[in-house]
């Protein structure tokens, strides 16, 4: 697997959260995507066996993934890590791009 970390800086606030992922593999339903947010559990975006086809270019915001809007409301600075993971190997994929999105 691959993780990205993503620092944004202390005291940021937001009414909005957004995460993008830009991920190519040749089999999406073998890798799941984690979200590390600062001082927080981890949250699973994307399961293994939920992602279809060979790329991924999507926005997991506070509208259509529920945990993120657990995450308004306080101090969003600091480290945050996206993972990618490839449950099964013999073929590899590749985490394009990736950011945090505040609004």
């Amino acid at each position: 697997g691959v993780t990205q970390e993503i620092v944004l800086p202390a005291g940021l606030r937001g009414v909005a959260l957004g995460v993008r992922v830009d991920i190519s593999h040749p089999k999406l339903e073998q890798v799941a995507i984690e979200l590390a947010p600062p001082q927080r559990p981890p949250l699973l975006l994307a399961p293994l066996g939920a992602l279809v086809g060979d790329s991924l270019r999507s926005v997991f915001n506070s509208s259509n993934t529920p945990e993120l809007r657990q995450l308004l409301g306080g101090d969003l600075g600091g480290i945050w890590r996206i993972s990618v993971r490839d449950a099964v190997g013999g073929d590899q994929g590749k985490l394009n791009a990736c950011s945090v999105e505040v609004q």
